[in-house]
């Protein structure tokens, strides 16, 4: 027998290696194709197709629960009105709407990884991107009466969203059965694993729905129209419980007193405690809340890194089990062990086969680390963005431009676009920064699981050579470090560093001019670590709009940054709490009048209490008049900075710089001393009241009667 094993090495060559290989690979890949044979009853481009019909009605329906607001009002009572999916200004509903959102991440992925297409005719490959559009168009139709059932706010709205939602999940459901039934039950654990975030998406959806419809009722909302009028009261309650009127009541509070500095190691231990989980956890803030459509953006951009993780890893282990058949096969073939009186090349190709088989379990390690390293990663991203987008959103309330760049330079229609182009945007760069941090995670971890696994096969010599060279060239280059690190603090600086004073002068021009040749050595190998450093730090934060990967200077070339600065000049601009509440108090104070039917009446407004305080007696035109001028003039006596915003400062402002401009083409016509006078007297009152600037958070506001 063994004489006969010999023989058929002496023909065993890689190629035959690599025919085994194949052959189990190719067997494998059919049995997984015959799995995917099982096809639902439920044809994917069918049922969509078909729910057009009922969406397209319902969609009809819903819109005539809105009235139009200009056009036609006369005609059919000013119905049917605009609707809308989504207010991306808005903070209600934002977990439903995510949910309804996170309903459609699933089909684009579908459309992106799968190519399942609502509509794929047979044709050329060039219409396969039209295709996709033109599914996109259909998805979006097909869940519009979801969306737009959340939007109108009326009890037939919720009706329609509770039977679109328990539709959804039914179809969800029964085609994650209808093929797993017939296999075991790991197969059908892991269907429902696959489809989870979409799952729990529709079971949400299932239930806020008809808790919503409840509600509705109760309330005795009207059936067919959206259109509910608020009260006094409710309005008054509705500025004291939002969160715009938490955030003015804090921001209107005295700041809280600066904390005694630690003394005692151990206050220092605790406070640097304090700092480090202040840091690391998030903490929630009453008076601020996430738009629908940032949370939106964000669980589709979770859901798609938990479908192609999962996809990844699931389709990584059956390949592997097809591959570790294969070695089997061919370490079955030529024996696991060596025996006595076997041939070199037997002995040979078995430490080679054993070699591959030990660099393929590495290479399954290393793919499983980075697609799990790359998932966490992108999932820390997104609550860092999160975090972010809120501290930076309450810097633009203040004013402070630090790290978002303001709109100067910059045209409103070009903010707009950059507004409308985020979410796509940040999705898109979620999963693109998912697979190059995978790329990268994986490039660095099959380099380590390759060394480690040389060395235990003995092959280590290479290596051991390469360390040799490389090694004396390191430590020299930290030394040198560590020097220059320690004569700058002890030696050439004064008082060990704490000031940028010069000491041992001589002895410095000697020590720079020897460390120049050194240091450019070191600088190559400087050089190496920035783009080292580069790109490992670019792969991470490739995902974060809100962090450019270009330098300052150049961030303008950067379009995912673009369209996060325009995104937030936009919510900025439209959701100031400032500005919604001072709109609301008007409302309200307009509202009390006509419910009174004074034409004037002092009302004093206190919106940290549940209630208003209100005086009933008449207040003349001239006594209205002067309260005002004198809580204009209090305000800006505490806060000069306001000064900048009142509208004659602003036109003051733009006639100079219109006078700057028109300076050089009108020529010696102009009287250029009235110009540079008025220049002069702006800037000297910009600097004075930028010497008196506070914080807008400080903003004191006294109410006289």
């Amino acid at each position: 027998m063994e004489g006969n094993v010999t023989e058929d090495l002496n023909d065993f060559s890689a190629e035959k290696i690599l025919e085994y290989l194949f052959e189990a690979f190719n067997s494998g890949s059919n049995e997984t194709e015959e799995d995917d044979e099982c096809t639902s009853s439920i044809g994917h481009d069918l049922f969509h197709l078909y729910l057009l019909i009922p969406s397209t009605i319902l969609t009809l329906l819903l819109a005539f629960t809105m009235r139009r607001k200009y056009t036609a009002l006369g005609l059919l009572d000013g119905r049917p009105g605009l609707i809308f999916p989504m207010d991306i200004f808005g903070k209600s509903n934002r977990f439903s709407y995510a949910a309804a959102w996170g309903c459609i991440a699933f089909l684009t992925s579908d459309i992106i990884f799968e190519r399942k297409y609502a509509v794929d005719l047979p044709g050329p490959l060039y219409l396969k991107a039209f295709y996709a559009l033109l599914s996109m168009l259909i998805y979006g139709m097909d869940y519009l009466p979801l969306f737009a059932a959340l939007s109108v706010d009326c009890v037939f709205g919720y009706i329609v969203g509770t039977l679109y939602a328990w539709l959804f999940t039914a179809v969800i459901i029964f085609q994650a059965l209808e093929c797993t039934l017939k296999e075991d039950h790991i197969e059908v654990v892991l269907e429902f694993i696959r489809v989870l975030p979409l799952l729990l998406c529709q079971l949400y959806l299932s239930i806020s729905f008809p808790v919503r419809l409840v509600q509705s009722i109760r309330e005795n909302r009207k059936f067919f129209s959206s259109m509910q009028r608020m009260t006094v009261f409710e309005l008054e309650k509705s500025v004291h419980d939002s969160w715009e009127g938490k955030h003015i009541v804090q921001i209107l509070r005295p700041p809280p007193s600066e904390p005694v500095p630690p003394e005692t190691r151990k206050e220092k231990i605790m406070a640097q405690i304090k700092r480090l989980r202040k840091s690391l956890l998030y903490h929630r803030q009453t008076d601020f809340r996430y738009s629908a459509q940032l949370l939106s953006v964000m669980l589709v951009g979770s859901m798609i890194l938990y479908k192609v993780t999962f996809e990844i890893i699931y389709h990584v282990e059956r390949l592997y089990n097809n591959l570790d058949a294969g070695f089997i096969s061919i370490l079955e073939y030529i024996g696991f062990d060596e025996e006595e009186g076997e041939s070199p090349r037997t002995t040979t190709f078995r430490d080679y086969i054993y070699v591959l088989y030990y660099i393929l379990i590495a290479l399954r390690g290393s793919i499983l680390a980075s697609v799990s390293l790359a998932a966490l990663i992108g999932t820390i991203m997104i609550l860092h963005m999160l975090s972010s987008y809120r501290n930076n959103l309450q810097n633009l309330y203040k004013g402070n431009t630090t790290h978002i760049p303001p709109r100067t330079g910059k045209s409103n229609p070009s903010m707009l676009i950059g507004s409308m182009k985020y979410a796509g945007y940040q999705v898109g760069y979620i999963a693109w920064g998912f697979f190059i941090q995978f790329l990268v995670y994986l490039l660095i971890s099959v380099v380590i699981a390759v060394i480690i696994t040389l060395i235990q096969s003995g092959f280590y010599q290479w290596i051991l050579d390469k360390l040799m060279q490389t090694w004396p060239v390191l430590l020299i280059a930290f030394v040198l470090n560590f020097v220059q690190q320690m004569l700058a603090k002890y030696v050439f600086l004064q008082e060990t560093g704490n000031t940028l004073r010069l000491n041992n002068r001589r002895l410095l021009f000697i020590f720079t001019y020897f460390l120049f040749f050194y240091n450019i050595f070191i600088g190559l190998i400087s050089c190496l670590m920035r783009v080292i450093k580069s790109m490992i730090l670019g792969s991470i934060f490739i995902s974060r709009l809100d962090e450019s990967v270009f330098p300052q200077r150049f961030q303008s070339f950067d379009p995912g940054f673009n369209a996060y600065v325009g995104f937030m000049h936009i919510e900025m601009a439209h959701t100031n709490p400032v500005v919604i509440v001072f709109l609301r108090l008007l409302a309200l104070d307009v509202g009390i009048r006509k419910q009174s039917k004074l034409p004037f009446k002092g009302t004093d407004i206190d919106i940290e209490s549940a209630g208003l305080t209100r005086t009933v007696e008449k207040k003349s035109k001239r006594y209205m008049h002067a309260r005002n001028n004198w809580q204009t003039m209090y305000t800006l006596l505490n806060n000069p900075s306001v000064r900048l915003y009142r509208k004659h400062h602003i036109d003051y402002t733009k006639t100079v710089l219109n006078r700057r401009t028109n300076k050089t083409a009108i020529g010696d016509n102009l009287d250029s001393s009235a110009v540079e006078d008025s220049e002069r007297t702006m800037a000297l009152e910009l600097s004075g009241i930028k010497n008196k600037t506070r914080d807008i958070n400080e903003i004191k506001i006294e109410t006289v009667m």
